[in-house]
């Protein structure tokens, strides 16, 4: 439900008690109702032929076709800070067009990986968008070691599969977390999980963007053969300054590679601490 700027006083105790419920409830997530916008035109955040922009207008430019296109899968790998950023803004863009399907792998127990409400609520107010709508149309499924993996993956896959047409976008975070070993065990779980995805968003012409781990300045460390086939585009991220980051397009299905463009955070960049 979009909230409107401001709230009228309310005519009798009943409302004003369910106006301070749903100010308390908010803002446990850092947000304040009177100060939530408007909603943004899903137009406005698509390019041609529905492909979404990753909020970076010079990484649309190197993948080609302006963004993220449909059907197409993207392996992203490299700065962690840069990568996280771009999934946070993602969560964002792909949840004004549809549901966006996300699934994060990461070690309960140590090394977790957060999806932070409040850096959503403030990516959404940076282009415009209502934040409720964020929290509305995300859906998170969660891998906590390598057996998990399948499960999540295969509760994201039916969800899409039930709800036919209504994903926009699907978001595999950190999906090589589990595999240090390179066990057989998984690396199979991986790419079962890859594949329960993939023929979900082939099926219904989603993009897909998978992010692994990886050394600065290195391929990824860690993968599988199938991941590295499935990925039609795929991109390395390495700061060069505190404003700025090289992305290095090292696989496209299309277009010659290597090749690479200096790509500055912009709209999230102050939100951040990537300037000053």
């Amino acid at each position: 439900m979009a909230m409107s700027v401001g709230r009228p006083p309310a005519e009798n105790p009943e409302e004003a008690g369910k106006a301070m419920n749903e100010e308390a409830t908010w803002g446990g997530y850092g947000l304040n109702p009177a100060l939530a916008v408007s909603m943004v035109k899903a137009s406005e955040l698509l390019g041609n032929d529905g492909v979404i922009s990753t909020g970076y207008p010079e990484l649309d430019k190197l993948i080609g076709d302006g963004g993220l296109a449909k059907g197409q899968i993207y392996l992203f790998y490299g700065s962690q800070r840069f990568v996280d950023d771009m999934i946070h803004g993602l969560l964002v863009r792909g949840s004004a067009l549809g549901r966006v399907a996300y699934m994060n792998n990461t070690d309960y127990y140590s090394d977790k990986t957060f999806v932070d409400l409040d850096k959503l609520a403030r990516y959404a107010k940076a282009i415009g968008m209502d934040p409720f709508m964020v929290f509305r149309n995300v859906y998170f499924s969660a891998a906590y070691n390598e057996l998990r993996q399948p499960y999540a993956a295969r509760a994201l896959a039916e969800m899409i599969e039930r709800e036919a047409g209504s994903t926009s976008l699907v978001l595999v975070h950190r999906l090589s977390m589990f595999l240090g070993g390179r066990l057989h065990r998984r690396v199979g779980n991986v790419d079962l999980s890859l594949s329960l995805l993939k023929r979900a968003c082939t099926a219904h012409g989603i993009p897909m963007v998978i992010t692994v781990d990886c050394r600065v300045g290195e391929r990824p460390a860690v993968s599988t053969t199938m991941m590295l086939h499935t990925a039609g585009v795929m991109v390395a991220f390495r700061e060069v300054g505190p404003d700025m980051v090289q992305a290095e397009l090292v696989k496209h299905h299309s277009k010659r590679t290597p090749s690479s463009a200096l790509v500055i955070p912009g709209d999230y960049a102050q939100l951040d601490g990537w300037q000053g």
